[in-house]
C-alpha cells in the first residue's frame, strides 16, 4: 500500500500567492458575462456605451459598500503600482496646486516598502520633496515612538504597506493614525495616511470604518481578481491630482478608457475576499503555524519579521548561516 503512494508522480504546489493569485470561479463568471454583453466604450453616448457605463457604476457602488466609502471615492487604475503612484504623487501635486512649494513638503515612509512606493518617493525627492524613512523594529513594524518624533510642519503624507509584501508583517495603522491625528489637532495641519493594502483583502479588514487611513491602494490580482487592475480608495476630504493626462474618465484621476471587464472582476474579487477573510485567515493560519513549528526547531533557520503580527499566508525564513554573512 505504501508503495502506491511512493510511486505517485510529484505534484507541484503553488506557494507564491503573495505575488499572484488565480481567478476565483465567481470572478471568472462575472467577467465572462460582462465580456459577452458589454464590450462597448463606456464613455460613448450610444446605448451600448451607456450600458457599459452602468455596469461600471454598479461595480463601483458594490465595492464602495464593501469598503464603507462613497462610490465617488473609488478610483480604478491599471495596477497596484499605479494606485500607489496616484496616492503619493497625486497628494503632492494637489498640495503644490494649493500653493505649497515642493521643497516645503515631506513624505514619511520606511526602508521596507514595495518599489512602487520607494521608487515613487525617490522620484518625488528629485524635484525637491524631502523623503524621511522612519525606523522599524527588529520585527519589521514601524517604531511608533520614533515615528512620532519625525512628524513636522512639512509632512504631507505618511506612506506604508498595510502588510509587507515580502515578510507579511502587519503595520500598526491604528497607532500611527492616532499619532497623526493628534499632531494634526495640535498643529492645525492636514497629513494623509496612505496604506498600500495590496496584500490585505484575503486576510485583514479593509473597511474605512475599521482601518483609520485616508488613502488605500488595492490590487485585484492579489486577491483572486484580474491582474492589471488596481483601486485607489479615499476618505471624503482627500484631494488628489492626476499623474496621467487625457480624458475625463475616473473623474479625471485616471484618464483612459475603462476596462469594464476587469473593473467588474476586480470589484467582485475584493468584495468576495472581504466577505470571507476571517474564515480564510483562520484556516490558512493553522497550516502556517504547523509548518512554522517545524521550521523553527532547526538551528540554521530564523523567522523574518514578527511572529504574531503577520498575515496568515506568510512565512519568511532566512538561513542563519547566510544572514550572518550579509
Amino acid at each position: 500500500m505504501l508503495g502506491k503512494f511512493i510511486s505517485r508522480k510529484p505534484r507541484r504546489v503553488y506557494l507564491d500567492h503573495a505575488a499572484a493569485t488565480s481567478l476565483q470561479p465567481d470572478v471568472v463568471q462575472a467577467m465572462h458575462k460582462c465580456e459577452r454583453e458589454h464590450f462597448a466604450n463606456p464613455s460613448a453616448i450610444h446605448q451600448e456605451g451607456v450600458a457599459a457605463r452602468n455596469v461600471i457604476d454598479k461595480a463601483r457602488e458594490q465595492l464602495a459598500r464593501c469598503l464603507k466609502v462613497r462610490s465617488a471615492h473609488i478610483t480604478y487604475t491599471g495596477s497596484g503600482t499605479e494606485s500607489n503612484n496616484l496616492a503619493i504623487l497625486g497628494t503632492l501635486y494637489a498640495r503644490h496646486q494649493a500653493g505649497v512649494p515642493y521643497e516645503e513638503m515631506e513624505i514619511i515612509t520606511t526602508a521596507l516598502e514595495h518599489p512602487s512606493i520607494s521608487a515613487t518617493c525617490a522620484f518625488a525627492a528629485s524635484f525637491g520633496v524631502q523623503v524621511t524613512k522612519t525606523p522599524v523594529t527588529e520585527g519589521g513594524q514601524i517604531d511608533v515612538s520614533a515615528f512620532r518624533s519625525l512628524l513636522s510642519n512639512k509632512t504631507v503624507v505618511v506612506s506604508t504597506a498595510y502588510v509587507n509584501s515580502e515578510v507579511g508583517v502587519i503595520q500598526p495603522l491604528g497607532k500611527l493614525a492616532r499619532i497623526v491625528r493628534q499632531y494634526e489637532r495640535d498643529n492645525d495641519q492636514r497629513i494623509y495616511l496612505h496604506a498600500d493594502a495590496a496584500q490585505a483583502p484575503y486576510w485583514l479588514p479593509c473597511q474605512f470604518d475599521t482601518v483609520p487611513v485616508d488613502i488605500m491602494s488595492l490590487d485585484a490580482g492579489k486577491c483572486g481578481g484580474p491582474k492589471g487592475t488596481g483601486v485607489v480608495v479615499t476618505r471624503y476630504d482627500v484631494t488628489l491630482e492626476p499623474v496621467l493626462f487625457g480624458g475625463p474618465q475616473e473623474r479625471g484621476l485616471r484618464p483612459a478608457t475603462e476596462h469594464t471587464v476587469n473593473i467588474v472582476g476586480a470589484s467582485e474579487a475584493i468584495v468576495r475576499a472581504q466577505a470571507h477573510y476571517e474564515v480564510t485567515s483562520e484556516r490558512v493560519a493553522q497550516l502556517r503555524d504547523e509548518l512554522l513549528a517545524t521550521l523553527v526547531q532547526r538551528p540554521d533557520v530564523i523567522l523574518n519579521g514578527a511572529q504574531d503580527e503577520r498575515v496568515a499566508n506568510n512565512i519568511s525564513r532566512g538561513e542563519a548561516y547566510y544572514l550572518d554573512r550579509i
